[in-house]
C-alpha cells in the first residue's frame, strides 16, 4: 500500500492515528478492502475510511461517555476541542466551564485511570486519537 504523494492522504492518515498503532491498524485494514487502479492510496480513500470506522464506533464512544460522570465527560470533550497542557489554569477553566479544585483534579485523575487522557508529563492528551476525532466532529 502506498499513499499518493500528490494528495494530503499520508498527512491525513498521520493526523488522524496520531501515532497510536491500534488506530492506524484500523485504518489500514479499511483501506486494505478499498481498491486502488493506480496502486495509490488517495486523501477521499483516507478519509472514507475514517468516517466509515468513526462511523462503527460511534456506538461504543456513546456507550463509554454514558459509563463516565458528566464532570469528565465535560472535561474529556474539552480536552478533545481544545487541548492544552495545563487543564487547572485559571483561563482554561473559565473558558470551558469547568469545575475548580478537587473535582477537576478528580476528573483529570480518573480520565487517566481508565486510559482516556495521559497524564501532566504527556500534556494531558487523549490516549485514543479516533476518540478525540469523533468528539471533535460530534461537537462542531
Amino acid at each position: 500500500m502506498k499513499f499518493d504523494s500528490r494528495s494530503q492522504a499520508l498527512q491525513l492518515f498521520l493526523d488522524a492515528v496520531q501515532g497510536h498503532i491500534g488506530d492506524a491498524m484500523a485504518i489500514i485494514r479499511r483501506l486494505q478492502t478499498f481498491s486502488f487502479p493506480d496502486g495509490l492510496i488517495s486523501e477521499s480513500a483516507v478519509q472514507q475510511a475514517i468516517e466509515g470506522l468513526l462511523k462503527d464506533l460511534s456506538l461504543v464512544f456513546e456507550s463509554l461517555l454514558m459509563l463516565l460522570p458528566a464532570n469528565q465527560v465535560h472535561l474529556l470533550e474539552s480536552l478533545a476541542l481544545d487541548p492544552t497542557d495545563k487543564p487547572q489554569s485559571k483561563e482554561y477553566i473559565q473558558k470551558h466551564g469547568l469545575s475548580r479544585g478537587g473535582s477537576l483534579q478528580g476528573s483529570l485523575t480518573g480520565l487517566q485511570n481508565k486510559g482516556l487522557i495521559y497524564n501532566a508529563e504527556q500534556g494531558y492528551q487523549l490516549a485514543l486519537p479516533l476518540l478525540a476525532l469523533w468528539l471533535r466532529q460530534r461537537l462542531s
